[in-house]
């Protein structure tokens, strides 16, 4: 098998790209310097030149609130490409795994299932709602994968880079009112390469951490595990003034895969104990 895997120097690309490598598959990881996405007809003729079994997608503009302001440059990397590979994929009869966001929901439900209607409330949230209807219109062998609040080791965003600021005593402002799932990256990547293997009907799945949680929640959990109280300044998402709105609960269900596939996330305390022992222990 031989896999096309964009995104690869990413938080999740990169592990993609790692864990697909210790499978023993061949991997082929282009850079931006190789294919720019912001260039559909560079991708196109990109696409064209290659032979590939399967086709991921973990790029992305995600953050969030440099969308408001890159429109055009959101939706060429969140709506077009995506559309792009979609139909290439088809026509080389190729699987399509592309990964979206919780962000497609406005957040006024307690939880989300597939089949729920998207009403995203930001324009990244609607570059990858967009890019998910294009996925669907082109047809062939899809998986679209919704996940949400990604962390990991090392990682450079704020979830990943909790127990630093507890270990270092520094100020945690973080929201009390945006309940989401934290999703542990390595689990994401073994679960979604688990649809390419055993195949399920093609569509939309929710892969996540499993569980509903604040970013305070999440900040005081990981507290626990160090045994070390957090500086927390609690605030309302209000109170961030940040550009983009988000939902006030975007918790994505995970039935349909925990029933098709069976691979269930462990419980937040066993991730943040993992990430604590590996990297952060000495530190403390």
């Amino acid at each position: 098998m031989k896999v096309l895997l964009f995104g690869a120097s990413g938080l999740l690309g990169s592990t993609l790209h790692k864990l697909l490598q210790e499978k023993g598959i061949t991997v082929l990881a282009p850079s931006r310097d190789n294919v720019d996405l912001r260039n559909p007809e560079h991708l196109i003729e990109y696409l064209k030149q290659l032979n590939f079994d399967v086709l991921i997608n973990a790029a992305a503009c995600s953050n969030t609130d440099w969308c408001e302001d890159n429109k055009e440059e959101c939706f060429k990397v969140n709506w077009i490409a995506p559309s792009i590979m979609a139909r290439c994929s088809r026509e080389k009869e190729a699987i399509f795994l592309h990964f979206s966001t919780d962000y497609v929901f406005d957040g006024r439900r307690e939880e989300y299932f597939e089949e729920d209607i998207p009403r995203p409330l930001s324009v990244y949230g609607a570059s990858k709602l967009y890019g998910e209807q294009e996925i669907i219109k082109a047809g062939g062998h899809y998986y679209i994968v919704r996940t949400s609040l990604l962390y990991k080791e090392n990682g450079k965003n704020f979830l990943s880079r909790v127990p630093e600021y507890i270990i270092k005593e520094e100020e945690i402002v973080c929201t009390k009112d945006l309940v989401s799932a934290p999703t542990y990256v390595p689990y994401l990547a073994e679960a979604s390469l688990k649809l390419i293997e055993k195949n399920p009907p093609y569509g939309i799945y929710h892969i996540s951490g499993g569980y509903p949680m604040s970013a305070c929640e999440f900040v005081s959990m990981f507290s626990s595990i160090i045994g070390k109280s957090a500086n927390i300044k609690a605030v309302s998402s209000k109170d961030m003034k940040r550009r983009a709105i988000r939902p006030a609960n975007s918790f994505l269900n995970i039935y349909k895969y925990k029933t098709l596939i069976g691979f269930v996330p462990e419980r937040p305390e066993v991730y943040m104990r993992r990430m604590y022992e590996r990297v952060y222990k000495r530190q403390a």
